[in-house]
């Protein structure tokens, strides 16, 4: 169903098939595409149940809130204020995603984000990599995982927090201006210039 209230566009996509429509094998692929003009707009607010959340480039966001419970995440459009993105089994991955404090949690995939200039940006993984390429914070980075890699590089920030449990820690080409502090239990830290 679709609805406009208030300034806003609801859409919701319920699936009214009965159990025994599920089984057998099947091979239909159940897609929902929003099209909207091309503008600046205040919230982009989307949940997924089963499948994948992609939003590209020509748009601009206030704020961002992006959760699939089971799917992949892409955003390269731009959000100014907050970017939330949340994923239980799916990659993440956020790239010229503009000036928004960033959040990206994945329970069992992984997370990139590149491209970009966040307010601040904290990216966290059950299992699965962060990789971070050619993004400069001016404040506090975060990245932990419980078991993968963390990689960044070609960036900069003020002060960088990493953790890993079973996974190493790679900085390249990173500059900071402030605390570095890094943590594995079985995998190695490395540190390029």
């Amino acid at each position: 169903s679709v609805q406009a209230a208030n300034g806003a566009l609801h859409v919701r996509v319920q699936d009214e098939r009965s159990w025994l429509d599920y089984i057998g094998i099947h091979f239909d692929v159940r897609t929902v595409a929003l099209y909207l003009p091309e503008s600046a707009y205040e919230l982009l607010d989307v949940t997924s149940m089963s499948g994948s959340i992609v939003c590209e480039n020509a748009f601009t966001f206030d704020r961002v809130k992006l959760e699939s419970k089971s799917g992949l995440i892409r955003f390269g459009a731009v959000a100014t204020d907050n970017l939330t993105a949340k994923s239980a089994s799916g990659s993440i991955t956020l790239e010229n995603f503009g000036t928004a404090a960033v959040t990206a949690e994945s329970a069992s995939g992984r997370i990139l984000c590149k491209n970009a200039q966040p307010a601040t940006l904290s990216a966290t993984s059950g299992s699965g990599s962060v990789t971070l390429e050619n993004v400069v914070v001016d404040s506090a980075v975060k990245a932990e995982t419980t078991s993968g890699a963390i990689l960044f590089q070609d960036g900069r920030a003020e002060s960088l927090s990493f953790s890993s449990g079973s996974g190493s820690v790679t900085l390249e080409n990173v500059v900071t201006s402030g605390d570095v502090k890094g943590a594995t239990t079985s995998g190695n830290i490395r540190l390029d210039a």
